[in-house]
């Protein structure tokens, strides 16, 4: 329990609390001196996502003012950019190598506490409509802390984690489940 507390950066009073409730909905089997288990893992996950479905996120198109793809766009604001830009969703799949959907629009996650809104000019963006050429989403996330201690970086890239994507995705309409199925079977998590 420690260790989960310490791994999370919360409090081990959370994280007992957090324990207690995944015990309470029957997900959890946890005996005093035995490692904790996580039971009906799909079915967790997706409760987990329905609970962050919530709030509707706030996205905005851009573009990049230097053209270029809009791969290359979200990769240099990433890599450039890690105290306030993250990849998402498909964008963070395919960097992470568990990407199995193409030609979907490129999703980068806005993040910064400092920044009550995003100014596209100070980062070299400007607005662009659906579908324009270079064109992708930045999204604010709907549990930006959450985010910020899961990531990883993969080269210069900082990306969403396999499990944040999972949640991300399952109710994302462009092959979401799709992309959902794939990150459940490259986990093994399949009951």
């Amino acid at each position: 329990r420690r260790e989960l507390a310490r791994l999370a950066a919360v409090s081990l009073h959370s994280t007992q609390r957090w324990l207690a409730a995944v015990r309470q909905m029957g997900f959890l089997v946890d005996e005093p001196d035995s490692p904790i288990h996580l039971m009906c893992r799909n079915e967790f996950l997706q409760h987990w996502a329905s609970a962050a479905m919530i709030r509707k996120p706030r996205e905005i198109r851009a573009r990049s003012m230097s053209g270029g793809s809009s791969v290359e766009a979200v990769h240099e604001l990433a890599s450039k950019h890690p105290a306030q830009f993250t990849l998402g969703l498909l964008s963070a799949c395919n960097a992470l190598g568990v990407g199995v959907v193409l030609g979907a629009p490129e999703h980068v996650f806005f993040h910064d506490p400092e920044r009550r809104s995003l100014d596209l000019l100070a980062f070299g963006l400007v607005s662009a409509p659906e579908g324009g050429l270079g064109s992708f989403v930045i999204r604010r996330p709907r549990a930006p802390q959450s985010l910020l201690r899961g990531r990883v970086q993969r080269g210069q890239l900082w990306c969403a984690d396999v499990l944040q994507c999972y949640v991300d995705l399952l109710q994302y309409p462009v092959r979401g489940m799709e992309q959902s199925s794939a990150i459940l079977d490259r986990l093994r998590w399949r009951a």
